[in-house]
């Protein structure tokens, strides 16, 4: 037991505590007089008393002591264990190596000369042409997350497909930058020798959950596919959640919209020619085999710049980020790029495979005229100006706008195209039936082509 000295605060306020008792004892030589046997006893009673209560005070004291020392000791233990064991608090910062590391280091920087504005794009645009790698949007191409947590919190991270996929990220070398969009980038770049486009995230994407697992959705489809037209997928490589890299195939050509675009520069011929129909019919084959798929797959964002060309200028349809297996619910998110969207899917209502057939139509257009669909929609005749956005999908809706066509001919594509174009999607062709339309019209047109 402590000792207590009398000098103490303790000590003294014990003994202050008692005085009052004492006091009518002491407070008259006359009463101790009256009855000393009295007083002896009550004397004797009253000193064990506060010794009593002295002692019970430093017994409380060393129990609240032992008490704040064992919170300090276990409060302690705590934050070491928070630190040295604990995830980092913030969900968003997803910094983890996966465990199935193969011991990749980060992709070498090869000696490329940095070029933007490439004719190259992989990607989508927006509706006046200009690049937007990823379209905007991801809604329906990935499982939702919360954010709640870097490992572990997408199912899509453990699939088969995305693990038999993986390629050491060592051999992926950056190069130059081709496109970046409002939420990914595509480079140039090199693997195993090979020329390569090499697509990520934004580094301000690249920590966010549902990018990531709509990016990782997004892989896993395109590593599902594997027809002539529709552009290779080589691997994905990886060195965390953050640092995601989808290979595929380097398109020598460039995009179909790049090229239209020279046509309409260099006063190339309108109408269908055999090249454009052997493109239009490669399209139709990649569309064709992506309705034929179990479940079906839709595109969704068919455009020009989504078909890219090899340097024979063979057509290849790619960017699957909009992308999406269809189910029997009923699909209502707009997506896509809007002047190339079919009418139900702009007013949000039920869709299906027959919406990229009108979409096809749309690309139809561009090959015959070279010009981006609706270009031709002017305010008035004095100003020149094109209508805005609103008031040409509000036309379109109305029936009362279509895209243009050059009459140039042959007779029977621009007649295929429109029909691609009805309003209503159970007037339209299937994939598969615009396929045979085009071989047929092929062997119309033959050329030194390979159909």
């Amino acid at each position: 037991m402590p000792t207590l000295s009398w000098r103490s605060p303790l000590a003294a306020a014990a003994v202050a505590s008692c005085s009052w008792l004492l006091a009518p004892v002491l407070a008259d030589d006359d009463s101790i007089s009256y009855s000393v046997s009295l007083s002896t006893g009550a004397l004797i009673g009253i000193v064990a008393g506060c010794v009593v209560l002295v002692l019970l005070l430093i017994c409380c004291c060393c129990c609240l002591r032992r008490r704040r020392k064992n919170r300090h000791k276990r409060e302690l233990e705590e934050a070491v264990a928070a630190a040295t064991h604990s995830p980092k608090s913030n969900s968003h910062a997803i910094d983890v190596p996966y465990q199935r590391d193969f011991g990749a280091a980060a992709p070498r920087q090869a000696n490329y000369t940095q070029r933007t504005g490439s004719t190259y794009t992989g990607g989508s645009t927006n509706p006046n042409g200009t690049m937007n790698t990823y379209g905007g949007t991801y809604s329906g191409g990935a499982p939702h997350s919360s954010g709640s947590g870097a490992r572990g919190s997408t199912s899509l991270w453990d699939d088969p497909v995305i693990v038999a996929a993986r390629i050491p990220i060592d051999r992926v070398e950056l190069g130059e930058l081709l496109s970046r969009g409002g939420f990914g980038e595509v480079y140039r770049g090199r693997y195993r020798e090979q020329n390569v486009a090499i697509k990520t995230l934004l580094p301000s994407t690249r920590k966010d959950m549902n990018h990531i697992e709509a990016f990782l959705a997004e892989i896993k489809l395109m590593a599902s596919m594997e027809h002539p037209q529709i552009v290779q997928f080589v691997g994905v490589a990886w060195e965390s959640l953050s640092e995601l890299y989808a290979v595929s195939e380097f398109m020598e050509g460039g995009d179909l919209r790049t090229l239209l675009i020279d046509y309409h520069n260099d006063g190339h011929a309108l109408g269908f020619d055999p090249l454009k129909i052997k493109m239009a019919l490669q399209v139709a084959h990649a569309l064709t085999y992506l309705h034929s798929l179990d479940p079906v797959v839709l595109h969704r964002d068919l455009k020009s710049r989504n078909i890219l060309l090899t340097e024979a200028l063979d057509a290849k349809v790619t960017d699957f980020g909009a992308s999406r297996q269809r189910s029997d619910k009923t699909m209502t998110a707009g997506v896509g790029t809007s002047f190339w969207m079919a009418p139900e899917v702009i007013m949000g209502d039920k869709y299906g495979e027959k919406a990229d057939v009108f979409s096809l139509g749309v690309v139809l257009s561009e090959l015959d005229t070279h010009e981006l669909p609706y270009s031709h929609a002017k305010e008035n005749s004095d100003t020149g100006r094109p209508l805005p956005d609103t008031a040409v999908l509000q036309l379109l809706l109305l029936g009362k706008l279509q895209v243009r066509f050059s009459g140039a001919g042959p007779e029977e594509m621009t007649q295929l195209a429109q029909q691609c174009l009805q309003m209503e999607p159970n007037d339209r062709p299937t994939a598969a039936e615009v396929l045979y339309r085009l071989h047929t019209i092929s062997r119309e047109y033959p050329s030194s082509y390979s159909l």
